[in-house]
């Protein structure tokens, strides 16, 4: 039997990685916007005071640790109109993130109402197609 070795050089897969790390980035910060959209839209009949889809906003991808790229939306803010009562007796405002996970959730006030999944079936074909256009004008 015939046996076929052979070595990669080892600077083959550089090129390759510089244009990984240049693009994906732009890739998570050109499709974000999409998702946001997606999101806000799912939010409308849900609909109080405005305040939690104003705050809805992108965040730029960044790298981490072990080398992925992620990029995320945050609910940024505090509500002006609701407050809730620590057992301290301190009455703080309601982050948007906590308005966004009891809708998302529920809480023992009210029921589970989830947006989220919702909006990424709604945005998933258009996310990925512009992650690949951006991709294709990337490697080009």
């Amino acid at each position: 039997m015939a046996v076929f070795d052979f070595d990669f050089p080892d600077n083959m897969f550089d090129d390759v990685l510089n244009i990984f790390d240049e693009t994906a980035p732009k890739m998570i910060d050109e499709a974000l916007p999409i998702y946001e959209s997606a999101v806000k839209s799912e939010l409308q009949p849900h609909r109080d005071t405005g305040e939690l889809i104003s705050s809805i906003k992108c965040k730029k991808a960044k790298k981490t640790v072990n080398g992925a790229y992620i990029g995320y939306l945050t609910a940024e803010g505090a509500s002006t109109k609701s407050t809730y009562t620590r057992e301290n007796g301190k009455v703080e405002p309601f982050r948007n993130y906590q308005k966004a996970l009891a809708l998302e959730y529920g809480n023992s006030h009210q029921p589970a109402r989830p947006f989220m999944q919702s909006a990424v079936n709604s945005s998933e074909d258009k996310v990925l197609e512009k992650m690949q256009e951006v991709f294709n004008r990337g490697i080009r």
